[in-house]
């Protein structure tokens, strides 16, 4: 089974650790209006509740266990010790077996609690998001060396461990090139459909009805988990999908509690079409519009061309496919100021719309 488990589990451990902060800060005792903004938190999620509950109980259970190995009546005394006799012997011996097993409980507890409360942080750092917005785009070299490309409309969140390198798509699509690390295998988790990969490149897109998932080199596996609530404590059904290689092609609906997957196989000559969008661009930033329309006159045989001062004076930003033209003059026209007239077939006129 898939390590996308963890991902099940991952907002479960973070509610541990939150709760383990508040405890150890209501222990120190409260500032301000740190109380109220406690409760706050308590209330705005039942997890919150029973996260608290059950570390607050821990920390109790392993308060008696101090307030035991400080009785007296636990430890031996100098009578008993100077006494000779087998009684006395056993009863030494039963003594500090209990007062040892005590001390070892109680270190292997606060083992426990302290690994929540100090390891929790290391273990599972902040993710890092990343966002696009329409027509745009991103190149990310993530700090193992790998490649992700973010189509327009794109939400990920990257969290690496010592252990596992870990993307959540949360929407749009995105294609990785990944850097070969056996001992830290790389996830892309969809959804409920999980893509583990050491080193290869694919590309993944989640649409409003289904995930899909391209090889373009090496080779990846998919995994796919249907689970309840995590605060119900539901079982996890794994569904597995054999290894793809390169040119295979998964669509795997998400419509459904059966995952069912289409696999098909993809010719290299189609890949141009597939990913298309991660074509060579150019980028504006505050670019006057007639530096933006040079560019791209530069590029293709269709020519835009601006008879207006003021309008070639005005700033745009964006980042366009080097070919895409028409997306470029459909952008400038969208909000009404710009009106757009074809003289011919390659050649776009550009002028301030008719107020």
């Amino acid at each position: 089974m898939f390590e996308n488990k963890r991902n099940l589990n991952r907002k479960g451990k973070r509610i541990r650790k939150l709760a383990s902060e508040w405890l150890a800060e209501r222990d120190e005792g409260w500032e301000g209006a740190r109380e109220e903004e406690f409760e706050a938190w308590r209330s705005r999620d039942v997890r919150h509740d029973i996260a608290l509950r059950e570390l607050d109980a821990s920390w109790n259970r392993l308060k008696e266990l101090r307030h035991l190995i400080d009785d007296p009546s636990l430890r031996p005394n100098a009578d008993i010790l100077s006494a000779g006799g087998r009684l006395q012997r056993q009863r030494r011996r039963s003594l500090l077996a209990i007062g040892g097993s005590i001390a070892a409980l109680i270190a292997v507890s606060l083992g426990l609690w302290l690994a929540t409360v100090e390891m929790a942080p290391n273990e599972l750092p902040e993710p890092v998001s990343y966002t696009t917005t329409f027509n745009d785009y991103q190149q990310i070299t993530l700090k193992d060396g790998s490649v992700m490309e973010m189509n327009a409309n794109t939400q990920v969140e990257v969290e690496f461990t010592k252990s596992r390198r870990g993307v959540n798509l949360l929407r749009g699509e995105a294609h990785f090139q990944v850097e070969k690390d056996a001992s830290r295998p790389f996830f892309v988790e969809v959804g409920s459909v999980s893509v583990k990969a050491v080193g290869t490149a694919f590309n993944v897109r989640y649409g409003s009805s289904e995930v899909q998932v391209l090889v373009t080199e090496g080779r990846v596996a998919i995994d796919a988990l249907r689970s309840e609530p995590e605060i119900s404590g539901g079982e996890t059904t794994p569904t597995m999908y054999p290894e793809l290689i390169a040119g295979d092609q998964v669509t795997i609906s998400t419509q459904s509690d059966h995952l069912v997957p289409l696999l098909s196989k993809v010719e290299s000559k189609e890949y141009e079409n597939i990913l298309a969008w991660k074509g060579p661009r150019l980028f504006f930033n505050a670019t006057p519009l007639e530096e933006a329309a040079r560019q791209f006159n530069e590029q293709n045989v269709v020519q835009v061309i601006i008879e207006d001062d003021e309008l070639r004076n005005l700033s745009i930003g964006g980042s366009f496919l080097v070919e895409d033209v028409e997306a470029f003059v459909r952008l400038l026209a969208g909000d009404g100021s710009i009106a757009v007239e074809r003289s011919d077939f390659d050649r776009v006129l550009l002028k301030p719309a008719q107020q």
